[in-house]
């Protein structure tokens, strides 16, 4: 993808066009703002639902309005600060402002492209693959740094991990500790928003099998 910043083709006027930047929380945005008048922050397509402000008395210049836009007064303003927008969608973007002698702008955050949806059916698929010993398109190896899980006689030690966008798919050796047979179930070793498959249907008393869990994971 390129730079995290395109210009809209929306005119302000007929020589002006709307300087559009994408929301990156991992970043800092360093913009200025006019010592005049009113300078819009707003959200296209999502609305600022919280602010906050650096230092605290930056308040009295800075007005977050019920509409989801946040209004700047530049004109008092002598030094940079810093001002973090929480969207409706809980994105955040961090700016770091500055007045300068220039005509009034708004600036206009962007949320980065969404992810196509995943189904219950993309998720049963790609388990099945990594059971095959097929490592679906898109998951690439990453570290693994699971933690061992434990629960009714059985240990799943956790070998190997593959990410795509949002998800991970951990490969867990797991042993009984039983003296008799066991169904195998995935919910004994799983926690609540992760989908499981294993190998087999059932242990014999010490065998061992392979397990695999997805995980969803935040942005």
């Amino acid at each position: 993808m390129f730079r995290k910043f395109m210009l809209l083709t929306t005119l302000l006027s007929s020589e002006c066009l709307i300087a559009a930047h994408e929301i990156d929380p991992s970043t800092v945005l360093k913009l200025p703002i006019s010592n005049k008048g009113l300078t819009r922050v707003s959200v296209d397509k999502d609305i600022i639902q919280d602010i906050f402000a650096y230092p605290g008395d930056m308040e009295e210049y800075i007005k977050l309005h019920g509409s989801g836009h946040v209004f700047i007064a530049g004109e008092g303003i002598k030094k940079p600060f810093s001002l973090t927008v929480i969207t409706r969608a809980g994105l955040t973007q961090d700016l770091e402002l500055s007045t300068a002698s220039m005509a009034s702008s708004p600036i206009i955050l962007v949320s980065p492209e969404v992810l196509p949806s995943v189904t219950e059916e993309d998720i049963r698929g790609w388990l099945i693959d990594f059971s095959k010993g097929f490592v679906p398109q898109g998951f690439k190896h990453i570290e693994c740094l699971k933690k061992v899980r434990r629960g009714e006689s059985l240990e799943a030690v956790p070998f190997k991990t593959w990410r795509r966008d949002f998800y991970e798919v951990t490969l867990y050796r797991v042993t009984s500790s039983s003296s008799e047979a066991l169904m195998l179930n995935p919910e004994r070793l799983t926690h609540s928003g992760e989908a499981a498959l294993f190998a087999q249907s059932s242990l014999n008393p010490h065998e061992s099998t392979n397990l695999f869990i997805i995980t969803k994971k935040k942005a």
